[in-house]
């Protein structure tokens, strides 16, 4: 009986771990940021970089949703429809905040990271060609 009360717990809070990732809206946000990195030129590899950054991003923001609104979460309709972790104490509010900060830092990382690759990458040949150009003018 104690066993199968603890598996029950433990699956409840994989539940309430999985739904503040919100899967289905932060899947929705990633595919938008890769197709719009891959339509703007960015090439398949960075356009998936873009896609992880978008994710974790959005992962972020809407578990930061979720803990601004626990306290509202838990009265009315909103806590039949919204299902909040961390107002229905599935997840200490602080653990979910500092769930949302790593993902927004995680996402600032990923994404400042390659778009600077990318910037660079576009900058040395553009440079490199300047340079070429300038060096058979002056001959």
């Amino acid at each position: 009986m104690v066993i199968m009360q603890i598996g029950k717990t433990q699956n409840s809070r994989i539940k309430s771990i999985l739904y503040l990732f919100r899967p289905n809206r932060t899947f929705m946000v990633a595919m938008i940021t890769g197709t719009g990195a891959f339509a703007a030129g960015a090439g398949a590899e960075l356009a998936l970089w873009m896609t992880l950054g978008g994710w974790l991003l959005a992962v972020g923001g809407f578990s930061l949703d979720f803990y601004a609104d626990r306290e509202l979460d838990l009265k009315g309709p909103r806590a039949r429809i919204r299902k909040n972790p961390l107002a229905d104490g599935s997840i200490p509010p602080k653990s979910g905040l500092i769930f949302s900060v790593v993902s927004l830092i995680l996402s600032l990382i990923v994404i400042t990271l390659f778009s600077i690759w990318s910037l660079i990458e576009i900058i040395l040949p553009s440079a490199h060609a300047a340079l070429a150009s300038s060096m058979s003018l002056s001959m």
